[in-house]
């Protein structure tokens, strides 16, 4: 049904605008020491980038659902990943103030020491999103993927 697509998509593209302030909002929390607070945050985005890879990969999803999907993941493929090079104390820090007035957020900015919320964890989803558009890309959008997968890749 259109509508519902219409809806969908509409939510989708709500998960890509709150992606990077939840993630600022998670790092906040772990900075400030309140590893409660963070996890009690971390969960609900989790299941949001969940929900989205869902629709994504939805047989009944229609194109603007898609798209939008497809722009989530670039989102987290940006957010979760890392710079690769690194920066210096000061350049760090410069770019830490930056985050705090602008929408942008790297995995950069996630202070460590977290025992569930790490880097690694975020940089395996983003490898996860790369390798998810990589494969749209290759297969031109005629991707079909078996839902047990999706569920598998998820919890793992």
């Amino acid at each position: 049904d259109t509508s519902e697509d219409a809806v969908a998509s509409r939510g989708v593209i709500a998960a890509s605008a709150s992606l990077r302030p939840s993630l600022r909002h998670i790092s906040q929390k772990i900075q400030d020491a309140d590893d409660r607070g963070a996890a009690k945050l971390y969960s609900p985005v989790m299941k949001m980038v969940e929900g989205v890879l869902k629709k994504l990969f939805a047989p009944d999803s229609g194109d603007g659902v898609r798209a939008a999907a497809v722009k989530f993941l670039e989102i987290v493929a940006v957010c979760c990943s890392s710079k690769g090079q690194q920066q210096s104390d000061r350049q760090q820090n410069e770019r830490r103030r930056k985050t705090q007035t602008s929408r942008d957020f790297s995995i950069e900015d996630l202070p460590e020491g977290h025992p569930v919320i790490t880097r690694e964890a975020l940089e395996s989803l983003a490898e996860y999103a790369v390798t998810t558009l990589r494969g749209l890309v290759m297969m031109a959008g005629q991707v079909k993927i078996d839902n047990n997968l999706l569920s598998d890749v998820m919890l793992g």
